[in-house]
């Protein structure tokens, strides 16, 4: 199974693990610098069960694995690129409750740091991403193209400690709906082996066709973990909140849930 695989393959690692004193862009305005690269590659699983009024609750069980690459094109840019692999989904629909797998569509953006004095706390950070139409009609792609815009904040207020804002936009073709999301957020530096990154979301989509507005909060606690020189580890845990929604005939009452996930990260300096 792929997940055991990622997973038995992690284990390899941490036993192998010899932390020394390392370097990584993980905070959301830590921009490459040019000739630097990242790589990241994670698996996710999150586990809610709505109840359909009148008709019952199903499990909503995700297994999604995402893999990213960016790139430091100098002069504050940087360029991003990723590609979502579901090994399992399921969302409701005007037809009912749908399950999919497959590959998602190609994602590819530009971020922006403004430029401000290299000693300065504040940092600013601007992005455009485009996630293209592109995965196969059987997969697991938004079966649209979806623009997101973005702007990212963080102040680094010493002893390690850095709050951080970020904003998200989704704005969907073919009348789909568009989602805003807002995420408050600390990191905290416990040592040169260990960072605490705790974060509140709250996402908004819009109503479009036959779907209601409908909102998605998170509390979520994270962690990187360095194994060696630039590479992490990268586990989380967060509690899951949705508001109720109506899709067609079928209203879906609010649920809690979990999700979890394990990535690996590395830095080419």
């Amino acid at each position: 199974m792929k997940q055991g695989s990622i997973l038995v393959a992690l284990a390899l690692l941490l036993a192998a693990a010899q932390p020394a004193n390392a370097a990584h862009k993980l905070l959301v305005t830590d921009l490459l610098d040019t000739g630097q690269a990242e790589l990241k590659t994670g698996y996710q699983f999150s586990f809610l069960r709505p109840t359909i009024k009148n008709v019952g609750s199903y499990s909503k069980a995700d297994d999604t694995q995402v893999s990213s690459l960016g790139f430091g094109l100098g002069h504050g840019l940087q360029l991003d690129l990723s590609l979502r692999q579901v090994f399992k989904e399921r969302s409701l629909t005007p037809d009912g409750v749908e399950r999919r797998s497959g590959m998602g569509d190609l994602s590819a953006g530009l971020q922006y740091r403004y430029p401000l004095p290299e000693q300065a706390p504040l940092a600013v950070v601007a992005g455009f991403a485009v996630a293209f139409d592109s995965a196969p009609r059987d997969g697991a792609g938004e079966r649209s193209t979806v623009f997101s815009p973005s702007l990212s904040a963080s102040y680094r207020l010493g002893s390690g400690t850095i709050p951080y804002f970020d904003y998200h936009a989704r704005l969907r073709t073919k009348g789909e709906a568009d989602s805003h999301e807002v995420v408050l957020g600390v990191e905290k530096e416990l040592n040169h082996v260990l960072t605490l990154d705790g974060k509140l979301s709250a996402e908004f989509a819009t109503s479009a066709d036959l779907r209601t507005p409908a909102e998605d909060y998170a509390a979520e606690l994270g962690a990187y973990l360095q194994l060696r020189k630039n590479l992490y580890l990268l586990p989380s845990g967060a509690f899951l909140q949705q508001s109720r929604r109506s899709i067609g005939e079928f209203r879906q009452q609010s649920v809690a849930g979990f999700r979890g996930g394990l990535a690996l990260y590395y830095y080419f300096d």
